[in-house]
């Protein structure tokens, strides 16, 4: 006589680890938790071990859980919702990082007195006194790492209407700028929040949706680069 027996098991945090998918599942290692629905009630949906450490569980409405982990990761629980935020959180912390970075460093040699507004609140090895006069020889390896040649400058400068359309359209079809932050979200406000550290460049940033974004999720960002780029450059 033969006998069927049927195991059931119950893995926890399935619902997380499946919006996860793919290759972000290595995410889980992380303080990340499902984002709320959009039109639905705050509260994160499952969250991962490295958020639980924070106290963060579900259900916690999402402003208490980023105030106990500022660095918690909300990922849409929608798989095509969240492979459309991917694909901005990646093009963003890929090449639109770069490209942020590369136009610090082309100006900085040019207003090396901005330095200092870089590193507010930066944890340092070395006291202030002594970076300084370092500064000149590390500025000229990233320039010369992240290629910022006057050619390729001009061309960013270019490129930045084209950039700026597609994060506003991002926002305007609702992939990033909603009630709560995702993890696209604060990429890109990371990212145009130092863009907007150029004062050739706040107030043509600052205009648009995905400005107010980065206003809105990363006000205070750190640096100030006064004026550096050729009017003839600049959108």
């Amino acid at each position: 006589m033969c006998s069927t027996m049927v195991v059931c098991v119950l893995l926890k945090r399935l619902p997380l680890i499946a919006a996860l998918g793919g290759t972000r599942r290595e995410l889980i290692g992380e303080p990340v938790a499902l984002a709320p629905e959009p039109g639905r009630e705050q509260r994160v949906g499952e969250v991962s071990p490295a958020a639980e450490a924070f106290g963060i569980v579900p259900g916690m409405r999402v402003g208490e859980a980023l105030s106990r982990c500022p660095d918690l990761r909300l990922v849409p629980a929608d798989p095509d919702h969240r492979a459309r935020v991917e694909a901005i959180e990646q093009w963003v912390d890929g090449d639109v990082q770069q490209y942020c970075r590369r136009l610090v460093y082309w100006a900085l040699p040019r207003h090396p007195e901005a330095v200092g507004s870089y590193l507010e609140g930066s944890k340092l090895i070395l006291p202030m006194f002594l970076v300084t006069p370092l500064a000149p020889a590390i500025i000229r390896i990233l320039r010369r790492d992240h290629k910022a040649t006057d050619d390729a400058v001009r061309a960013d400068l270019s490129a930045l209407p084209a950039i700026l359309d597609r994060l506003d359209q991002a926002v305007a079809d609702g992939v990033i700028g909603g009630a709560e932050p995702n993890v696209a979200d604060l990429q890109v406000a990371c990212s145009l929040a130092l863009l907007m550290t150029h004062d050739d460049l706040r107030g043509y940033i600052a205009a648009r949706p995905s400005g107010k974004l980065a206003e809105r999720l990363a006000a205070g960002y750190p640096g100030r680069m006064p004026a550096a780029f050729p009017a003839a450059w600049l959108p």
